[in-house]
């Protein structure tokens, strides 16, 4: 059983099945190591390229690859307890449990990201 969920999880990433929502994240992740860049050029260059930022376009783009970054990471850590076991002495620790874990590390982690930087 877990071994066919995982067969199914790579297949889909393995076939572009999953392609749109990577495409976004790739788009997005080029567009900030662009921005970094852009900041080597001097203060002049980095705040045009940020007021262009503010554009209806480019605010529309932020948000479905939002989106998008949240579904794959709801899609990834979904699939943990299927995919990941953990064993503690003779202990097999439940899928459901596994699961639970990462959620509950993914939103302690963004959280105290929030809390730091916001």
């Amino acid at each position: 059983m877990i071994r066919l969920d995982f067969s199914r999880l790579a297949m889909s990433d393995s076939t572009g099945l999953d392609f749109d929502h990577t495409v976004f994240v790739a788009a997005f992740v080029l567009l900030f190591l662009y921005q970094l860049f852009l900041l080597t050029k001097g203060p002049a260059a980095y705040a045009n390229f940020q007021s262009s930022l503010l554009t209806p376009k480019f605010l529309v783009f932020y948000a479905v690859a939002f989106l998008f970054s949240l579904y794959h990471t709801v899609t990834w850590l979904g699939v943990v307890g299927r995919v990941q076991v953990l064993r503690l002495g003779g202990f097999t620790v439940p899928p459901k449990m596994m699961t639970a874990s990462t959620f509950v590390g993914f939103f302690v982690v963004s959280a105290a990201i929030g809390y730091f930087f916001l």
